[in-house]
């Protein structure tokens, strides 16, 4: 039934003794009493596409969406881009591995176990054990249409025969023009020794040009496909792409140069149509590119990835500060006039849930991963017999720990590579949250509420600094400073909410053989945030059931009402 429909059911009822016994989801004022436990399950679904960043509200996959995958998100390819500038005589040259396209969505599951007891009416301790299953649906889409990028994988990397033609061309130009010296100088030695040599020593410096201009370009050649003891390029100019045309140009050329003095001394020629070109870049090349080591990234693939965590632990205690009611269930039940309670609440998070993956460049986390002291103050404050609203405020300072982490060459960075994974230290920044929660007792066993709250993120704190030399990095030194990870943390956010709940404890307390719950549904979301340049803030829209069963595990009768003690 639709939440409207069903509130509207609701206010139909007949009217019972409106009692503020009927709780919500945040109920942080409240003490059980003495001898009473709680046992609460719940469900949270959050779901999330887009995210506040840099320019305000963004898809999910915006920073992996790129117009040109090239030197400036994988600099390992910049010695092979000076190269290819080289190869093709344009000093302009970009090569590119096409654009690309990611979007995702992020649903989050929390399945928090809890346990409340009351120790006295003044004090309940409290203890949370969230599973976490998280779906991140990826949709990768690199070189669309096969038609962005300018260079692909290398098939001389897989096929054999690819590999023979183009590392055997800085050989056939070596053989060519070392076949050409040799009868150039045997003319100048002596013209009369062959038939050629008089025809051969008037185009003496036609030759020496070629020899020239042929070994350099052999050594360029080999520079970018292998040969003369340099391994083949990770990645090469696509078939029939323009700077595939300028090479195999360059290449026939310098053939038929050859071809013009290997008719007259019958030298060994050019053969063949120059290096094999790549085929345009394909999904299943992208990701091997991505996880594997061939451009030193080694990341997990691009896909729907499914998880399930632990999530992080909380213990606490709630105290009772101050209380209108003064410790009557009766009174609470059946509230008149202005009341309030006031509690304090302190709760020691374990770091037992996963951060996102080093090695992942896109998905969810199942909590901070940190260890964190929270304190909570919370204040009811009730008007009459139906309406009441809670007050809470709530700070969490994190405890500062070391993680593996990979440490971007530069703000903003997309794809960061494997080398720059280090072991940091960390300090999450301090969160506060400001919550106003107004309520309304439709009667004994059902009530609404709404909710605002505004919550802030101070920065987070990185330290580490790390030098690499040109052997490790595979394209120069570079230094890595950890604190660029904290960029763009600092974060605010506010979100709005509304919930029903029906609870059975004013029909207990009159029935103490009764096992008293209750049940509530919340939708909440955020309607408004904020990043820095760097940062990440979902936009959440979240819906949350949650059952409560209240038990007396000391004395004798129900868990509300008068306890009878046990002898």
């Amino acid at each position: 039934m639709p939440l409207a429909a069903l509130l509207l059911a609701v206010a139909t009822l007949p009217r019972l003794a409106a009692a503020q016994a009927v709780a919500a989801i945040n109920d942080e004022a409240l003490t059980l009493p003495p001898g009473v436990i709680r046992l609460s399950v719940s469900e949270t679904d959050s779901r999330y596409s887009d995210r506040y960043g840099t320019g305000g509200l963004q898809p999910l996959g915006t920073d992996l969406t790129l117009d040109s995958l090239g030197v400036g998100q994988l600099p390992i390819l910049a010695p092979l881009q000076t190269s290819l500038r080289a190869l093709t005589q344009d000093p302009t040259f970009n090569l590119t591995l096409g654009a690309t396209q990611v979007t995702s969505t992020v649903r989050i599951q929390v399945t928090p176990v809890g346990v409340d007891i009351g120790v006295a009416r003044w004090l309940t301790l409290r203890a949370s054990v969230p599973i976490v299953q998280t779906h991140d649906e990826i949709f990768f889409n690199p070189n669309p249409g096969g038609r962005t990028g300018n260079v692909g994988i290398n098939p001389a990397l897989g096929i054999s025969g690819a590999l023979a033609i183009d590392t055997g061309l800085y050989g056939q130009f070596a053989s060519a023009g070392a076949s050409l010296a040799a009868a150039v100088a045997a003319s100048h030695a002596n013209p009369a020794a062959a038939a050629y040599s008089t025809t051969l020593n008037a185009q003496s410096a036609a030759a020496a040009a070629l020899i020239s201009q042929s070994s350099t370009f052999a050594t360029q050649l080999s520079q970018v496909y292998g040969g003369n003891g340099h391994k083949p390029g990770v990645v090469v100019p696509v078939d029939s792409s323009a700077p595939w045309t300028a090479i195999t140009g360059r290449f026939h050329s310098l053939a038929a140069a050859y071809a013009h003095f290997d008719s007259l001394t019958g030298g060994p020629g050019i053969n063949g149509q120059g290096p094999v070109g790549a085929a345009p870049l394909g999904l299943a090349d992208a990701q091997t590119l991505l996880t594997t080591d061939v451009l030193g990234l080694k990341y997990d693939s691009l896909q729907t990835v499914d998880m399930i965590h632990l999530g992080d632990i909380e213990l606490g205690a709630t105290v009772l500060i101050l209380d209108s009611f003064h410790g009557s269930d009766s009174a609470r039940f059946h509230p008149s006039g202005f009341n309030y309670r006031l509690a304090a609440t302190g709760i020691f998070r374990l770091g037992t849930g996963g951060i996102r993956p080093e090695d992942a460049l896109i998905g969810a986390a199942s909590g901070t991963g940190a260890n964190a002291i929270e304190a909570h103050v919370a204040s009811d404050l009730l008007f009459g017999r139906h309406f009441w609203a809670s007050v809470m405020l709530k700070g969490t300072v994190p405890l500062a720990d070391r993680i593996s982490a990979r440490i971007p060459l530069g703000l903003g960075e997309e794809f960061t590579p494997d080398f720059a994974d280090q072991t940091v230290s960390r300090t999450l920044g301090h969160t506060i949250v400001f919550e106003i929660d107004p309520r309304y007792s439709i009667n004994d066993y059902f009530g609404i509420s709404t909710q605002y709250q505004f919550i802030q993120h101070s920065a987070d704190q990185y330290a580490g600094v790390f030098t690499l030399d040109s052997a490790v990095t595979g394209f120069g030194p570079v230094t890595l400073n950890a604190n660029v990870l904290g960029a763009g943390t600092a974060t605010f956010e506010q979100r709005w909410g509304l919930g029903l709940t029906f609870s059975t404890l004013v029909g207990s307390s009159r029935h103490p053989t009764r096992i008293p719950f209750d049940m509530s549904y919340f939708h909440y979301q955020t309607f408004s945030g904020s990043a820095g340049t760097g940062g990440f803030l979902p936009r959440l829209a979240t819906d949350l059931i949650q059952i409560r069963v209240y038990f007396r595990f000391l004395g004798s009768g129900g868990a509300f009402g008068k306890r009878v003690p046990t002898s």
